[in-house]
């Protein structure tokens, strides 16, 4: 009976207008994102031929003054060899053009990482703009800076066919990777909301016929879950999949050997409190908020749903709750009500930056992490089945009809 009570719960969810009307939405801003927004994005690392070559003319012009003027040697005032520095620099990146022109990436790479290494001042200042509205430009910068150069050690030292699209991070597990890290988790949580709030309340413009069906009340409520869950975890898959194949088709798939930078520490913001974890070992990671998520907030719909009986009433309410973290997220804030956020469920929602350890670095604290992730979403699961297994015993199926 729970069986095909639950294939026939799945066939009113692929039935209904809304539920495709949304996945359509969905669809759409996937591929639009995949073919016009994704190839026309510019990262830090894209490279900008024409204008490279034109600054290391001006340099070149500049080097052949100094030179003329002897002005080759230390100098007091910038505290640094500023003939070296430029040489230096004027080297690395014609070599990188020449690798460049030649479509050897590898080389790139490998000049790429000797750049990073040899001259960070210079990579700090010449990204420091990107950060103009920071509270702590200087902090993102290096923070940026240590990334980038893990990413590029991870090239070199995995020993991998580097393409330019994997240079700018634009293939396909790297945007995975990227989407995975941006407020599009939101996004991702939102469909299980927008597919859940109606499976109880919709049931009460057919009052007769369920009112008679030979089941527990809860476990018609477990069976509606089960079938939510599953509908959304689908729908997740295939669009995000769809999404993936692409940018595989113009960008290539990438390799799960890829590094991802990761902070494990907050003393210092040097390279020490930096380390790597594989692209596979990321997506695995992240992927287990998923589910957990889904549940949560499927199961919290339904809670409300006893509670309130009104689509729009539950829609709202979970939605006000899904981005309630919005209302008091600052860069400043480590606290609520007096507890730390780590205790919060709302505080992994944006799962992809905890697991880089991305939620620590913007509030300065190393309580956020993925294993007490699990456990305080593990941990509010419970306390919502317990709440929704009492309130089915109060509201029971005559009272709710």
């Amino acid at each position: 009976m729970t069986f095909y009570y639950i294939k026939h719960e799945l066939k009113l969810l692929f039935r209904s207008k809304k539920n495709n009307y949304f996945i359509a939405f969905l669809l759409a801003l996937s591929l639009i994102y995949s073919f016009f927004i994704l190839p026309n994005q510019e990262t830090t690392e894209t490279i900008h031929e024409q204008e490279l070559k034109e600054e290391l003319s001006d340099l070149e012009t500049l080097q052949s003054n100094r030179q003329i003027r002897g002005a080759t040697g230390y100098s007091p005032f910038a505290g640094e060899t500023l003939y070296a520095k430029d040489d230096f620099y004027i080297r690395i990146h014609n070599r990188m053009l020449n690798a460049y022109d030649q479509n050897n990436f590898v080389r790139f790479s490998l000049l790429r990482l000797q750049g990073l290494q040899g001259n960070k001042m210079d990579f700090l200042s010449r990204h420091r703009h990107l950060f103009e509205d920071s509270p702590i430009p200087g902090k993102d910068t290096q923070h940026l800076y240590h990334q980038t150069l893990l990413r590029y050690q991870g090239f070199v030292e995995e020993d991998l066919n580097v393409t330019y699209p994997m240079i700018e991070e634009k293939t396909a597990v790297q945007a995975g990777k990227n989407i995975l890290l941006s407020p599009v988790t939101y996004l991702i949580i939102f469909t299980a909301i927008y597919f859940s709030s109606d499976i109880l309340v919709k049931n009460r413009e057919n009052k007769t016929l369920l009112q008679g069906l030979p089941m527990n009340w809860y476990k018609i409520i477990n069976a509606k879950s089960f079938a939510a869950f599953l509908y959304s975890i689908v729908t997740f898959i295939s669009i995000f999949s769809l999404g993936l194949i692409a940018i595989a088709l113009q960008s290539g798939f990438g390799s799960l050997q890829l590094r991802v930078p990761i902070m494990i520490g907050q003393s210092n913001f040097l390279l020490d409190d930096y380390n790597t974890i594989s692209m596979l070992q990321f997506y695995l990671m992240a992927l287990s908020f998923i589910p957990i998520l889904m549940l949560l907030f499927i199961r919290l719909n339904l809670w409300f749903s006893l509670l309130f009986k009104n689509y729009w009433v539950v829609f709202a309410t979970s939605t006000l709750l899904l981005f309630v973290q919005f209302t008091y997220f600052s860069r400043s804030k480590r606290e609520l009500f007096g507890f730390d956020l780590s205790y919060f469920p709302q505080t992994y929602f944006e799962f992809g930056k905890v697991i880089t350890g991305e939620m620590n670095f913007l509030i300065n604290v190393e309580s956020i992490t993925y294993v007490k992730g699990i456990i305080v979403l593990t941990i509010t699961l419970v306390i919502i089945e317990l709440m929704l297994w009492i309130t089915s015993k109060v509201i029971n199926k005559r009272r709710f009809y």
